[in-house]
């Protein structure tokens, strides 16, 4: 089959007439016995000091069981409070028929280090928000899993701030190539450090060698910068140079291409 183009062409209003086209049959009855998926309102899964989880559910006859890390299980009344790291498992139920259990894992951030970002990540990729770069989870080669934080079409800036200066030896940073995906290793990682939080030195630029134009495959790699400071370090200013737009021997050539980071960590 040969490729080719889709085009859809939409009106002004809503229509309110799909019920009657026979390619696009609707349903109206559901089965006693149908169990719906709950879910997650909370669209942040990482936290400081504590944290309400909240379920919910789309259909009203069932109830939400839940067990947070191992533990019995409940009936779900109301939202959860938790203080610590949890693995927090939940299904519903209906007339004895159960769902699959979800498993939803909630991290207590380090208080020692803050993160401040001068790029705007991906609302699809936002790997569990501002914080996502400082919760310990890492991903794997699989951009789609939600441990990946993407940026687009930009330069990833942002500020590390230490609440109590420290002598720190090294930063590592992890990023995900997908070519398939358009998603590129940086070109180069920009530090700047700084003593009192305010006035801040260039320290050091890694330079990174571009993927053989051969290679697809998805791969996963963390970067370290050596930071043998001569004093305690209060923050550090992070810059990873977007690859720019997808070369000419790539399908995407021309268009925009992604970084994906799904760590900081400071040594």
């Amino acid at each position: 089959m040969n490729g080719g183009e889709l085009i859809f062409y939409m009106g002004e209003k809503a229509s309110t007439n799909y019920q009657k086209y026979e390619h696009a049959p609707t349903l109206s009855v559901i089965d006693s016995d149908f169990v719906a998926l709950p879910f997650v309102v909370n669209e942040e899964n990482v936290f400081r000091d504590s944290i309400l989880i909240e379920l919910n559910q789309t259909l009203k006859n069932q109830t939400i069981h839940y067990s947070i890390s191992g533990k019995e299980w409940e009936e779900y009344q109301s939202p959860i409070l938790i203080t610590e790291n949890t693995t927090l498992q939940f299904y519903a139920e209906n007339k004895g028929h159960k769902s699959a259990v979800l498993t939803q894992v909630f991290t207590k951030l380090n208080t020692d280090v803050q993160l401040k970002l001068q790029s705007s990540y991906s609302n699809q990729y936002a790997a569990g928000g501002a914080n996502a770069l400082i919760d310990g989870v890492k991903g794997g080669t699989e951009f789609r899993t939600g441990q990946w934080q993407g940026y687009n079409n930009q330069d990833f800036e942002a500020e590390l701030i230490v609440n109590s200066p420290q002598n720190i030896q090294a930063i590592n940073i992890g990023f995900l190539e997908d070519r398939n995906a358009w998603i590129f290793f940086p070109t180069s990682i920009e530090i700047s450090i700084s003593y009192d939080g305010e006035i801040f030195e260039d320290y050091s630029v890694l330079k990174i060698q571009p993927t053989e134009t051969h290679e697809f495959k998805a791969k996963n790699q963390t970067f370290t910068i050596a930071l043998n400071a001569k004093k305690q370090i209060k923050a550090i200013k992070i810059i990873a140079k977007n690859y720019g737009n997808c070369p000419e021997w790539h399908l995407g050539k021309g268009n925009p291409t992604w970084l994906f980071l799904d760590e900081i960590e400071l040594k």
